[in-house]
């Protein structure tokens, strides 16, 4: 498993995925299209997000398996240095914890 941070030449390859796994959970294509008008994964977001940096991902045999996307926020409550996560989309649980 090779872990990388995403890029915005990535975007393409993230939606595509995203939306892969919005039809195991959706068959019908007007409702996962509704459902991806409002999805944290969708290209404005993916527009923000790619291009700070903190967005990561794991790729296992040329195939994506688990994407996160986050942004830092600094002096946050008090605090110095925090990691906003948006969200994080993966096919298998031990690979999504560990990145």
């Amino acid at each position: 498993m090779d872990l990388v941070i995403l890029k915005p030449m990535d975007q393409d390859a993230v939606l595509a995925y995203a939306r892969g796994r919005a039809e195991l959970s959706e068959s019908d294509p007007m409702e996962r299209e509704l459902a991806s008008w409002q999805a944290r994964w969708r290209p404005e977001q993916l527009n923000h997000y790619l291009q700070l940096g903190w967005c990561f991902g794991a790729k296992q045999m040329e195939s994506s398996s688990v994407f996160l996307l986050a942004q830092p926020l600094l002096f946050f409550r008090g605090l110095t240095q925090t990691l906003w996560v948006e969200t994080i989309e993966t096919d298998n649980a031990d690979i999504g914890a560990e990145l």
